[in-house]
Formats: C-alpha cells, sequence, structure tokens
C-alpha cells in the first residue's frame, strides 16, 4: 500500500505542472438568473448534511500504529482532535481519515504499475483500492472509520481514498518520469467498462463500512477534461453508486445507518479545473463537491528554479487569487465547495525543515514564520471577507464585484478542510529536484526530509489556534 506518496498534502501536482488557473481573476463571476434559481432551495436528492458549515480535517495513522490493532482499539490522532474541537467550539463536522489507494496493476507483471491502458488488468481484481485490508484479528469492519466514529459519534467519517497518475518525481522535468512510474498512471486511459469496475469495487468497499459517510478523494492531476477520460467514467459511476442508482452488492443508500440519500464524494483540485463536465458529474445527484487547495499555491517556474518556500506575503497574493478563481468556478458551473487550509506544513508553507539541509539552504529559502502567519492570509484577504459577508445585501459591491456573485458562492461554500492531524511530512528533494542539491546536504535515508510542523502543533505557535478559530467556527 502506497500511503500518501506526497499526493494531496505536499506535492500537489497540479500546481507543480502549472495547471493552477487564475480563471476569470479578470473577467465578471455574477450568475445568471438561470443558476439563482438552481439554487434558491437546498437540493434534496443528496446527504441532508451537505451544507455549512461543513468543516473537516485530514487525518493519517502512523503505518506503523498499532501493529496489531485490536477491535475497539482507540486510533491514533483522537487526543489531538478532541483538542482542536475544544480549541475551536466544536469547528468540525467530519473526518477525512485514510483509507487506501488505487492500484492499477499490469497484466505481464501483477505488482508492476501499468503505462498504459493497454496493460491494465481488465479484471475486476485488477481494478480496485486498498481499504486499509489488513483488519485487527475478529473485526469485520475498517478499525480506522470505527474508532473515530466512536470517539466522535456526530462526525461524518469520511475515508481518504488517494492515487498518483502521473510522475511521482516532486519536480518533473520529463526525466524524472521516465525512472519513477506512478501506480496509477493508466487510470486516464481506462475505457468506459474499467474505470466502471473500478468505481464499483470502491464504492463497495465505502459503502460496505457502516461507519463511513462517503469518500475523499485524493487522486491527483484530477483532470475531467471530457466524458471519454478514464476519470470522467469513474467518477460519473461513484455519483451513481453512491446515490444507490446501480446495482451494487453492498447498498450506498442505507436507511439503518444513516444514510437515506447515499453517500457523498469530494475531489481535491484546484478552480482552474472546474468545468461545465465536472460539474455534470458533481451536481446530478448533488451529492459531490469541490475541495478547492488554499496551499501549494507556489509558481512552478520559481520551485524549478531552486526557491522552495512561500513568505506569508506571498502566500497571501496566491490565495486570494485562488479564492477569487474559486468563487468564479461557483458562480459559473453551480458547484458545492470547501477551502483547503494548511494548519501543518506543505510543500510551500512551513515553519522549517529537518537539520540536514545545510545552514546556507536554510539561510536562502526559509521564512521565519509560523503556520498562523499563512493562515491569517487567509482571513485577511479580502476576497474571502466578501464570501464570508456573501449572505447579507445582493445590492452594491465588494472587493470591486457585484455583490450578487459573492452571495451566489456564498450560498455553495461550504466550509473548509485542514492540513492535518498527521505524523510526519515526507519528502525527498534529493532525488526529486536537481537544482536543490547545490543547496543540500543529501543524507541516504528515504524520506527522512521532513517539513515542520508535520501536524497540526499549537504549543509551537502561540496563535495557530486564534487563526484556527477564524476558519472552523460555528
Amino acid at each position: 500500500m502506497k500511503l500518501r506518496l506526497m499526493t494531496m498534502s505536499a506535492v500537489s501536482v497540479c500546481v507543480l505542472l502549472g495547471l493552477v488557473s487564475s480563471a476569470g481573476a479578470n473577467t465578471p463571476i455574477k450568475p445568471t438568473s438561470s443558476q439563482l434559481k438552481a439554487t434558491s432551495s437546498a437540493p434534496v436528492e443528496g446527504p441532508s448534511w451537505l451544507k455549512y458549515p461543513l468543516n473537516s480535517a485530514w487525518v493519517y495513522e502512523n503505518k506503523n500504529f498499532p501493529n496489531k490493532p485490536t477491535v475497539g482499539a482507540a486510533v491514533q490522532q483522537t487526543t489531538s482532535i478532541k483538542d482542536f474541537q475544544q480549541a475551536t467550539n466544536s469547528g468540525l463536522t467530519a473526518l477525512y481519515s485514510y483509507g487506501g489507494d488505487i492500484e492499477l496493476l499490469s497484466t505481464t507483471n501483477p505488482w508492476a504499475p501499468a503505462t498504459d491502458g493497454k496493460s491494465v488488468c481488465s479484471q475486476a481484481a485488477c481494478l480496485s483500492a486498498f481499504y486499509l485490508p489488513k483488519l485487527p484479528k475478529g473485526a469485520k469492519i475498517n478499525h480506522v472509520t470505527a474508532g473515530y466514529k466512536r470517539a466522535f459519534p456526530t462526525l461524518h467519517i469520511m475515508p481518504i481514498i488517494d492515487a498518483r497518475i502521473n510522475s511521482l518525481g516532486l519536480y518533473d522535468d520529463g526525466t524524472i518520469a521516465k525512472t519513477k512510474k506512478p501506480y496509477a498512471q493508466a487510470m486516464d486511459s481506462l475505457n468506459k467498462t474499467q474505470a466502471e469496475t473500478l468505481a464499483d469495487n470502491v464504492a463497495n468497499q465505502i459503502c460496505g463500512d457502516p461507519n463511513a459517510a462517503g469518500a475523499q478523494f485524493d487522486i491527483e492531476p484530477f483532470s475531467i477534461s471530457s466524458k471519454t477520460s478514464g476519470q470522467y467514467y469513474f467518477y460519473n459511476r461513484i455519483s451513481s453508486d453512491f446515490a444507490g442508482k446501480t446495482d451494487l452488492n453492498a447498498g450506498c443508500v442505507d436507511q439503518a445507518n444513516g444514510y437515506p440519500n447515499g453517500r457523498a464524494f469530494s475531489v481535491f483540485t484546484f478552480a482552474g479545473a472546474i468545468n461545465p463536465t465536472v460539474a455534470q458529474v458533481l451536481n446530478q445527484y448533488h451529492n459531490g463537491y469541490v475541495v478547492d487547495s488554499l496551499y501549494d499555491l507556489g509558481d512552478p517556474q520559481a520551485i524549478k528554479a531552486g526557491k522552495v518556500a512561500s513568505s506569508p506575503s506571498e502566500y497571501g497574493n496566491n490565495v486570494s487569487k485562488e479564492i477569487r478563481s474559486m468563487v468564479g468556478a461557483a458562480n459559473r458551473y453551480g458547484v458545492q465547495f470547501q477551502f483547503a487550509v494548511a494548519g501543518a506544513a506543505s510543500a510551500h508553507e512551513f515553519v522549517r525543515m529537518q537539520p540536514e539541509f545545510s545552514q546556507n539552504y536554510h539561510q536562502k529559502l526559509q521564512p521565519a514564520a509560523f503556520m498562523s502567519e499563512y493562515l491569517d492570509q487567509i482571513t485577511q484577504s479580502p476576497n474571502y471577507i466578501c464570501l464570508m459577508n456573501g449572505l447579507g445585501t445582493v445590492t452594491g459591491t465588494c472587493n470591486g464585484e457585484n455583490n450578487t456573485a459573492w452571495n451566489y458562492a456564498r450560498r455553495l461554500y461550504l466550509g473548509n478542510a485542514m492540513w492535518a492531524f498527521d505524523t510526519k511530512m515526507p519528502w525527498s528533494p534529493c532525488k526529486s529536484a536537481p537544482n536543490l542539491k547545490a543547496h543540500m546536504v543529501c543524507p541516504h535515508k528515504k524520506e527522512n526530509n521532513l517539513y515542520f510542523p508535520a501536524t497540526y502543533n499549537p504549543e509551537k505557535d502561540p496563535n495557530l489556534i486564534a487563526a484556527l478559530n477564524g476558519l472552523f467556527k460555528k
């Protein structure tokens, strides 16, 4: 099983390849009359809890914890989450707990990632997700979702299913990709039958778990550019499966366990990836939404030149653009959305690195910033303020935009998702970023260069709780 592999958290490949769009940055974002009518009342088909405030956090267990879980065992991040809930006046309403990944296997070598659609095994057994298969002795359900549901019975638990479609190389210059094969590279080229088989297998696993309210898909890079792509077939089928519109073995519509309108799903991406086809998939049963990343927004060219960290002021400029782009996408396509915010280290926003890096590297690239300073840039952004005030008057303007646009987007805004409750933040830059080698002392151990803080840690950031309160208060 590949745990994270620097997917959503720290290295969002959409950003690194320059796919973060500023669409809508200089164009009107006012909704049409038909869009306003479409959201004049809450949708009735989808899960009733998909509404503001849907505030969540990503949660990862150390792969060695617990080594031999027992039925009813506590899960690793419970105490930290309880502290967070107390600090933010029970600001969380959902948890994204790590569930597993998608690995498309080859017909010639059952353990090798496929390199194109033709070599993907078409058998159902090869098109599946590894959904924490090692259960405690005597357990019949996922012990992680069960543990968090037991600890937080009112929260919606949505397992994370991740995958890497393109190169695993952090800085992909074309040469790294030849030596590092992603484990789901063929997903975009799956045909309709294969992609729907994969979706059905994933949905059976999620819906077979009575504690899973749905899934948080971190399949990167997210891209639905046409109705003939593997990702389109996959997500379109997931939407139908979760709405109970197919004949799955596991019923996703489950009145007894609290899912009378089926399960929900989200996709981690950026505003520039949203288009009419994405909106169709998410909205057809009102059970899908976007998690728009407000981190890892660095300039790809600056990254390749050797600059890693964003200063808070640089981050503020980037985040303001992304918020406005997402508001524009919401207005154009009517999709519900969350913002993903970094309460712990990401690839471009972090406090410090491990001392394996040379002193010269620290002095050249590392800003003296707390995570709270990055978070404050969100709440202080005029665009975020306009959005949060969007349910007020529809007359006049806010930050140069008609208030009708902010009002419409505010109806679709669900809340925020915090990165993350975790134990480490791995990155191996010496292998992935040749341009940075001159600034580093590269150790030989794998993944022992870590960003900090690796997890939500208010003890070392005196203003972190106040900053998060501004984003997660009910």
